[in-house]
């Protein structure tokens, strides 16, 4: 039986739902698989669950680009009061995007 994949307190993905559904920026810590840490400002676009794991798919402010995060590598997600216009997304929609943004397409 597969190992499941990595918990995800449902706090967080409440805040982070409650973003995306209101087009609300959101900003987090964030600890990238090499253990680098930083401050994200995003536009958040949707929840992703893929291969046992949640990703948000949102437009980095900071790096001007669109980003997949892992969302348990994110901490203390706050939703910034400031409302965003949707961007359109470079792919088909967001599970597309995450699966092209694993396999290296947008790096």
């Amino acid at each position: 039986m597969p190992a499941p994949g990595p918990r995800v307190d449902p706090d967080v993905l409440t805040v982070i739902a409650s973003a995306c559904r209101d087009h609300e920026r959101l900003r987090f810590d964030y600890r990238t698989h090499s253990g680098s840490d930083s401050r994200r400002d995003v536009e958040p676009h949707a929840l992703v669950n893929l291969g046992r794991r949640w990703y948000l798919v949102a437009w980095d402010r900071g790096r001007e680009a669109w980003r997949s995060f892992r969302v348990d590598r994110l901490a203390r997600p706050a939703a910034t009061g400031v409302r965003a216009s949707p961007r359109a997304l470079p792919a088909a929609d967001p599970v597309a995007y995450v699966e092209q943004s694993l396999a290296g397409a947008f790096s």
